[in-house]
């Protein structure tokens, strides 16, 4: 019934695919999420990733580098995906984007990244998952130039951001995902993108282990704690549980169509 597009199971604090992670997958199946996507933002971990995947029905993969995660990859080749794309459960490129907020000294090296990563999603007719952080305008114009030139499409993962920035978002075909943070008291700005993004454009992500939603805030987040921001954003928006949960998964089948 509930779908994470984004969660991080080789985290150390999700069991790194030991028996740790096996628990917290049964978890996830009991609370009736029965598909999630596995994120993989370093190059060393794309094989483990995607093995994984391979292993566990109802497990899928995103591989790219994280903005943040640039200088300890900075020997990447667009080669460390593309030897990839033919994995069965591969169903998307990233996550990758800009993040300003924490440095600003590796933004030469983000942008030459983040544009390989449009380029082999475009390329290979794949979604792109993307991260911003105090970095939409630049998001918006690379993404921009992907979208009208190469016919980019995915997703903004984590969103955070404002109704402006939401109707950009959407202006360029792009999907808006909500995590735990949505169900914050005192995010009430995210509370009104929550109500305003056109329903076949919305999608739910714990992005586990972090930003645990209400009523789990401040504790190690999981894939089964997607069912709560569902909850909270179903009632936001005053529509059935049921059928916001189906809407999320056919949009999340719509945008990442190996995910069957």
């Amino acid at each position: 019934m509930f779908i994470d597009t984004h969660c991080h199971l080789s985290f150390e604090k999700l069991g790194s695919y030991g028996a740790t992670t096996l628990e917290i997958l049964k978890r996830a199946k009991e609370h009736n999420v029965n598909k999630l996507i596995d994120i993989a933002t370093d190059v060393t971990g794309f094989t483990t990733t995607l093995n994984f995947a391979g292993q566990h029905a109802g497990v899928f993969a995103a591989i790219g580098i994280h903005p943040l995660h640039i200088l300890t990859n900075q020997s990447f080749q667009k080669e460390d995906i593309t030897k990839h794309l033919s994995h069965h459960k591969l169903v998307a490129i990233g996550e990758t984007g800009l993040d300003y907020y924490y440095s600003t000294d590796t933004k030469t090296l983000q942008h030459k990244f983040f544009e390989e990563h449009c380029e082999i999603a475009s390329t290979k007719g794949l979604p792109i998952i993307i991260h911003t952080r105090s970095a939409n305008d630049d998001t918006l114009a690379i993404l921009s130039n992907h979208v009208k030139n190469n016919g980019l499409i995915g997703v903004i993962h984590c969103f955070s951001g404002d109704k402006t920035f939401a109707k950009q978002v959407l202006d360029l075909g792009f999907y808006v995902s909500f995590s735990g943070i949505v169900t914050f008291k005192n995010a009430l700005t995210l509370h009104e993108v929550a109500k305003y993004v056109p329903k076949q454009y919305i999608l739910t992500e714990t992005d586990a282990p972090y930003l645990a939603p209400v009523p789990f805030r401040g504790q190690e987040n999981e894939p089964a704690y997607v069912k709560y921001t569902a909850e909270f954003i179903a009632k936001l928006r005053e529509e059935p549980l049921e059928s916001f949960a189906n809407q999320v998964e056919q949009n999340a089948k719509a945008l990442f169509t190996k995910l069957v």
